[in-house]
C-alpha cells in the first residue's frame, strides 16, 4: 500500500471515530437544553465550559499533541527506551502544569468568570452559580491532559481510531446523566442542582477517558516513571515547541472568550446559542480538517527527520486538498440551511423556536470564515 492510500486509510479511521464522538456530542448538548432550556441556567454552564475549554484546548491538548509527536517520533525511531524516557517526563510535566493550572483557576475564579461574562454580574444568582460550575468542571483538564499524552503516544504508533474515539466517553456518560434525569431521576431535586451534578460527572469523566486509553498504552510497552521530567534532555525542545502551538491553537478560543464576554451583556440565552452554533461549525472541520492534520503530523515529524522535503510537501498539499474538498460544500450547506439544521438538532423540550432562529443567525455568520478559519489552522499545526 503506497504512503497515500495508507494516509487516507488513516484519515479515514480517525474521522470515522470523530464522527462517533461528535455525533453523540450533539445527542448530548441536544439534551442538556431539552432538560435545561437555552436560558440563564444553560449560559452559566456554557460560560464555565468556555473558561475549562480554553484552557484545554490551548495549554491542554492542543499545545501537547503539537509539542509531543514531532519529539517523541524522533526519541522512537533511535531507541524504544528514549521513548519511554521522554513519554514518561513529558507525562509528569504536562499533568503536573495542569494540576497547578486547575488550582489557580479555581482560586481566581470569581476573576476569570468576571473576565469572561462580566454581563453577569447585573443577576448576582447567575453570576455565583457560574463562578460554582467553573470550580466544579475544572479538574477535567488534569484527566484531558493526560489523555492528551497517551492520545500523542499512541498516534506516533499510528493508532488513530481508539484514541480518536475516547472522547466519547465523556458524551456517553453525560448521556447517561440526562437520561436517567429524564425518566424521573432525582425528580425532587431543583434544576440548579441537577445542572451542578452535571457539572461534577462532566470533570470526572476525564478520569474514566484515561483508564479507557491506559491499556493501549501499555501494549506500547510505555511506562511511568516518577523522576524529575527536567533530567530528560527533551523536556526543554518539548516546552519550546509548545509556545508557537499554543499561539496558533488559542486563536479560536481567544475569539470565543470575546464572544461570550459580550454575550453576556444579552439577551438570556445568548452565549447558548454561541457555544450551540460553533458546535455544528467544528463538527465538519474536527470530522475531515482535524482528522487529516492530526494523521498527517506524525508523518511530517518523520519526513523532516528523514529531511523528504518533497514528501513532507506532497503530504501537506495533499491534506490542504482534502479540506478544501470537503469544506466548500460543507460551507455551502451550513450558509443555506442553518435554521433547519438548527432545528432538527436542538428545538426540543425546553429549547424554543426563538432561541432556535438566535442560534442560527450565530451559525450564518460564523460559517462565512469557516474554509479560511480552517487552512489557516491547518497549516499552523503542520508547520509547528
Amino acid at each position: 500500500m503506497d504512503r497515500k492510500s495508507t494516509f487516507i486509510k488513516n484519515i479515514l479511521g480517525f474521522s470515522s471515530a470523530t464522527l462517533i464522538s461528535k455525533t453523540l456530542g450533539f445527542v448530548r448538548d441536544a439534551m442538556i437544553v431539552f432538560i435545561f432550556g437555552g436560558g440563564k441556567l444553560t449560559d452559566a454552564y456554557y460560560a464555565a465550559f468556555r473558561i475549562t475549554n480554553l484552557l484545554r484546548r490551548t495549554v491542554g491538548e492542543g499545545a501537547i499533541n503539537a509539542s509531543v509527536v514531532p519529539i517523541l517520533a524522533k526519541e522512537k525511531a533511535e531507541s524504544h527506551e528514549k521513548a519511554v524516557s521522554f513519554f514518561s517526563a513529558i507525562l509528569i510535566f504536562s499533568v503536573g502544569t495542569s494540576i497547578i493550572l486547575c488550582v489557580l483557576a479555581i482560586i481566581f475564579r470569581y476573576e476569570l468568570v468576571k473576565l469572561i461574562s462580566y454581563g453577569f454580574l447585573k443577576d448576582p444568582a447567575q453570576y455565583e452559580l457560574t463562578v460554582f460550575l467553573t470550580a466544579i468542571l475544572m479538574p477535567h483538564i488534569i484527566f484531558v491532559t493526560l489523555a492528551a499524552v497517551f492520545q500523542s503516544a499512541l498516534n506516533v504508533s499510528k493508532k488513530f481510531f481508539a484514541p480518536a474515539l475516547a472522547p466519547a466517553i465523556f458524551s456517553i456518560i453525560i448521556i447517561g446523566y440526562l437520561t436517567a434525569l429524564n425518566f424521573g431521576f432525582l425528580q425532587t431535586f431543583e434544576l440548579k442542582t441537577k445542572l451542578l451534578l452535571l457539572a461534577a460527572i462532566a470533570a470526572l469523566s476525564g478520569a474514566i477517558q484515561c483508564l479507557a486509553l491506559f491499556p493501549l498504552i501499555k501494549c506500547e510497552l510505555y511506562s511511568i516513571s516518577w523522576a524529575n521530567p527536567f533530567k530528560n534532555p527533551k523536556i526543554i525542545p518539548a516546552i519550546a515547541m509548545m509556545a508557537p502551538a499554543i499561539l496558533s491553537i488559542a486563536q479560536d478560543q481567544i475569539a470565543m472568550f470575546i464572544n461570550t464576554i459580550f454575550a453576556s451583556f444579552m439577551a438570556s440565552g445568548s452565549i447558548t446559542a454561541i457555544y450551540n452554533s460553533a458546535r455544528i461549525i467544528h463538527f465538519p472541520i474536527a470530522l475531515f480538517a482535524v482528522s487529516a492534520a492530526q494523521v498527517a503530523l506524525p508523518s511530517f515529524s518523520k519526513n523532516l527527520l528523514l529531511k523528504e522535503k518533497d514528501e513532507f510537501k506532497k503530504t501537506f498539499n495533499f491534506s490542504l486538498k482534502l479540506i478544501l474538498m470537503i469544506l466548500a460544500p460543507a460551507t455551502a450547506g451550513i450558509l443555506v440551511l442553518a435554521l433547519p439544521i438548527v432545528r432538527t438538532l436542538f428545538e426540543h423540550g425546553q429549547f424554543s423556536y426563538q432561541q432556535s432562529q438566535l442560534t442560527a443567525e450565530v451559525l450564518f455568520f460564523f460559517s462565512i470564515g469557516l474554509i479560511g478559519y480552517e487552512i489557516g489552522r491547518a497549516s499552523c499545526r503542520e508547520r509547528v
